[in-house]
């Protein structure tokens, strides 16, 4: 039986780089013998193909496109989140995840939010704000998959470098990224260090603008030198409790020290003959992909046809189900 694997790794796939010609910045579709990379902005993809091209098998390519993401789409990626990744290597008997999400702080409790009478949380606490903040898993999770799974052909310097060189220096601002600082605007000039780096003088940061985040760039370089205790301990550690408290979190400095990337079993079924493998709890993606994909396994798919009404109501059907 054939195998199909799944990857989330913090972001949606959209920009594809090859390892063998040069990258069309402008295009969407590559091919290659050697290696594929896809990420959600070029340059990111970019930087895993020149690891490929250094040695480096896909875990290395990952993790180096990861900080660079962070870099270059920070509306959807960065050192405060977190992440999964789904790994087979060839001598690995079966596939594993590594699980990176952010954990609730030791402090949390089940009241912690307060509720309006419309329901809604007061001043959005939940979604805004220190107390929206989980212990981030993101530099101790991508990591542990280097050191565990990596090629060790490539070093830790390696892997980040791109992204502190990208970070110090900087990156155009694209249409996207800025008619999302425009919408998050009320909301990026309530933290005078968000604002700092995303808006001109509290005015969103515009097409053609460069991006230049010269903190992070430093962090990035202490996680290179001294690993993840550059982050979670020491100067780091201690900014990041003091910028969650100021603004009305609960993460501790024990908090940071104590974060574990979890490894879980994959959820797995199938679909015509294939094997599906994907992300289990805490993600919810992977078991939903099987389950859409059992339900369109009993409809003839290929004779319904591409876009037709018929493929588009069983599919929406299948999703909403």
């Amino acid at each position: 039986m054939k195998r199909i694997s799944t990857l989330l790794l913090l972001s949606a796939t959209i920009g594809v780089a090859h390892a063998q010609t040069p990258l069309n910045l402008y295009g969407r579709e590559a091919s290659g013998t050697v290696g594929v990379v896809a990420a959600a902005r070029p340059e990111a993809a970019q930087v895993g193909v020149s690891i490929l091209k250094k040695g480096g098998n896909a875990v290395d390519a990952a993790v180096a496109t990861a900080f660079m993401l962070g870099v270059v789409e920070p509306a959807n990626s960065g050192l405060g989140g977190g992440g999964f990744m789904l790994v087979k290597l060839a001598n690995q008997k079966e596939p594993v995840v590594v699980d990176f999400r952010e954990v609730a702080p030791a402090a949390s409790t089940p009241d912690m939010f307060q509720f309006g009478s419309d329901g809604k949380v007061v001043n959005e606490a939940n979604a805004v704000g220190g107390l929206a903040s989980g212990v981030p898993g993101e530099v101790a999770g991508l990591l542990y998959a280097l050191e565990k799974f990596g090629s060790k052909k490539v070093s830790r310097t390696d892997v980040i470098q791109p992204a502190i060189n990208t970070a110090r220096n900087g990156v155009p601002v694209t249409a996207n990224f800025s008619s999302y600082i425009t919408a998050e605007l009320k909301k990026i000039n309530k933290f005078p260090a968000a604002a700092k780096i995303y808006t001109n003088g509290g005015l969103p940061l515009e097409v053609g603008d460069t991006l230049k985040n010269p903190e992070l760039a430093a962090t990035l370089e202490l996680v290179a030198k001294q690993g993840r205790d550059g982050f979670y301990k020491g100067d780091i550690a201690k900014k990041i409790v003091a910028a969650s408290q100021e603004t009305g979190g609960i993460i501790t400095e024990a908090d940071l020290a104590a974060y574990q990337p979890k490894i879980r079993k994959p959820v797995s079924g199938t679909y015509r003959g294939y094997t599906v493998t994907s992300l289990p709890p805490p993600s919810s993606g992977g078991t939903h992909i099987i389950q859409i994909l059992n339900i369109l396994e009993n409809f003839d798919m290929a004779k319904m046809g591409i876009g037709t009404p018929a493929t588009l109501h069983v599919w929406s059907e299948a999703l909403r189900l």
